[in-house]
């Protein structure tokens, strides 16, 4: 069965997407995607495509946002040419009117009823979570503390499964995988047997108090960690061996040729001036604003600060020095000098989306 054509709603919703990518406020990942897809199927259009698993599904969306990249006069590369009239329409009726698109996006999630978790606030860490997370972090070295670690990965995995905070309050990004790694950063702040410093928190501190109460009390800690695991059903002693399986034995040795790699990788795409040029333009013409933590440096320093923005590579790049990844303006964000400079101290220990949240407790 044909599917149907895409209303202008739909369009402005999805358009809505595009843009939050292109200025680099959420990524182009299944998940993000899936979430508009989940959005349009709510919109209840075409009822008889409900139950269609191809109506509006991941690839869809993914193809619609390669149709505005053709229209995009921005965009650097092809995109998918195969666009319709309406979709030139509707992208040239918002194109550089950020504040019309976001009226028209918020009649129609009003007009339907539809809610996002993207905006959700992020939730405090509880005892039992802390917990859990520290009993890991006495497993691991520095050197193993990062979002590629099958055990971090795992955890939040875990994390995500307790019913401590109901699924309709959740944020999008929910125990996520960096915030799981930020956490062992914490514990590191506080650990007096650490010889490299942690990215210290501006919560409540309640995990500087679990450190505390649990620093070299194994036993102790065990007994938390067994009664955590009977209340909940779950058992994490798999994540707390010294590792997974056979190829985690020398990961200590290859995370750190590995991660060295991948950041000189990151730096080479935006020391590229050629593009970088371009990615600079194209941010000067949307916004002034440090995408972290929403400095405006020219209302600081004045025509000193009109130069003074930076802009970070948000895309996951390959730790194969003989790959070369493509980019493109979307992977870029605008950052104040010291955003940036936090981004690169903790690269592949916290991302953006972590160090935003830290900037909005303050």
């Amino acid at each position: 069965m044909r599917l149907p054509a895409w209303t202008e709603e739909e369009l402005i919703l999805t358009l809505d997407l595009y843009f939050e990518i292109q200025r680099g406020n959420k990524k182009h990942s299944s998940s993000v995607l899936k979430e508009m897809s989940e959005k349009l199927r709510k919109l209840g259009f075409y009822p008889d495509f409900k139950d269609n698993d191809t109506f509006r599904n991941v690839n869809g969306i993914s193809r619609k946002l390669g149709n505005f990249s053709a229209i995009d006069p921005n965009y650097i590369g092809k995109g998918l040419s195969a666009y319709s009239n309406l979709d030139r329409i509707v992208f040239m009726k918002f194109y550089k009117k950020h504040k019309k698109l976001k009226e028209a996006v918020t009649k129609i999630e009003q007009k339907y009823r539809l809610c996002s978790n993207t905006g959700r606030k992020q939730l405090p860490w509880t005892e039992e979570e802390l917990i859990l997370t520290l009993a890991l972090y006495n497993t691991m070295n520095y050197g193993q503390m990062h979002g590629t670690n099958p055990r971090i990965i795992a955890l939040s995995n875990i994390l995500k499964q307790l019913p401590i905070y109901r699924n309709d309050i959740r944020p999008e990004n929910f125990r996520s995988i960096a915030s799981v790694s930020l956490r062992l950063s914490n514990f590191r702040s506080c650990d007096p047997d650490c010889n490299t410093k942690g990215l210290l928190s501006s919560g409540t501190g309640l995990f500087r108090k679990i450190f505390n109460k649990y620093h070299k009390e194994s036993k102790l800690l065990s007994n938390a960690v067994t009664d955590i695991e009977k209340k909940y059903h779950i058992s994490i002693a798999h994540i707390l061996r010294d590792s997974l399986d056979p190829i985690d034995k020398n990961i200590k040795h290859r995370n750190t040729k590995e991660k060295d790699n991948q950041y000189q990788q990151h730096k080479n795409k935006e020391t590229d001036t050629s593009f970088y040029r371009k990615v600079k333009e194209y941010h000067l013409n949307s916004s002034r604003l440090c995408s972290i933590c929403d400095t405006d440096l020219n209302k600081i320093y004045g025509k000193l600060g009109e130069d003074m923005m930076e802009y970070h590579c948000i895309k996951k790049l390959s730790a194969n020095s003989s790959v070369i990844d493509d980019v493109r303006i979307g992977d870029y964000i605008q950052v104040c000098p010291t955003c940036h400079k936090l981004l690169d101290k903790y690269y592949g220990v916290i991302d953006y989306d972590d160090l935003k949240n830290i900037t909005r407790q303050l």
